[in-house]
């Protein structure tokens, strides 16, 4: 188990080593158990508070991260940019050096400035230098909650679901296949890119369909050693070195406080 994570920010997968990620998988089970048998343990992150920035609206990653924070006995406090000096120009840095006085952390859903901030225009990587320009200048553990290259909370939760149905160990040895649908409305790739990231990372096996439209990074295609099969109509990829899971039930609240207790808010 690795200990020495205090405010670590948590944005990238490819940030941790496998060991530090099977260390915040390692929380995230203890936690889970201690609310399953009804075990107090408020008193984790009590008195402190962490900034949830929604630039999208939120079901999952919402109610998952207020329920995690208030089971660990902090407050979670959710604003749209809309609600913020952010609506009126204010810069990202002056925000971030703001929020460092009164939060113990940060977590942030952006992923399109164009869409979700009315900025003139945007490319791939634009929100990443948004949350990492944040966690340069605000000093402390900022985490993300979606950004335009990942959703490392999401696929955390739907690694942790493998595990508890196939085994800790065992979950590796599993080949998944895993679809990745168009929708017309603007949408991260950060849920199929993560799968290859933390699979990378961890050593896992993923199938993934209808890659080709959605896979943009070439870092983590290089992390995931992507095999294109041309040849196919569907535009199936062969990802060797990932493995993802479906959506998890049960286990990204779990997952959520674990990553805030493991970092140390």
């Amino acid at each position: 188990m690795i200990t020495n994570m205090k405010g670590k920010d948590f944005i990238s997968v490819m940030d941790y080593s496998k060991e530090e990620l099977e260390t915040i998988f390692d929380v995230a089970f203890d936690l889970k158990r201690r609310a399953a048998i009804g075990e107090d343990h408020s008193h984790l992150l009590r008195g402190k508070s962490l900034g949830m920035l929604f630039a999208s609206p939120s079901t999952r990653t919402r109610i998952s991260f207020e329920t995690g924070i208030t089971q660990l006995g902090g407050h979670g406090q959710y604003y749209t940019p809309e609600q913020l000096q952010l609506k009126n120009k204010e810069s990202w840095k002056d925000t971030a050096e703001m929020i460092s006085r009164f939060l113990a952390g940060f977590s942030i859903r952006l992923y399109n400035l164009k869409a979700q901030m009315g900025t003139e225009s945007y490319k791939y990587g634009d929100a990443r230098a948004v949350l990492r320009a944040i966690a340069k200048d605000a000093g402390i553990p900022v985490i993300n909650m979606l950004d335009d290259k990942e959703h490392p909370c999401q696929i955390m939760a739907d690694i942790m679901t493998m595990m508890e149905k196939f085994g800790k160990e065992d979950y590796k040895k599993k080949k998944i296949v895993m679809s990745w649908a168009y929708d017309d409305r603007a949408k991260s790739a950060g849920v199929p890119q993560t799968m290859i990231a933390a699979g990378a990372v961890l050593g896992m096996n993923i199938v993934l369909t209808n890659t080709q439209a959605f896979i943009e990074d070439s870092t983590i295609r290089s992390a995931g050693d992507v095999l294109i099969d041309a040849a196919s109509s569907s535009g199936i990829a062969a990802v060797t070195g990932a493995l993802a899971a479906s959506a998890a039930v049960g286990g990204s609240t779990s997952v959520g406080v674990s990553i805030g207790a493991a970092v140390a808010l």
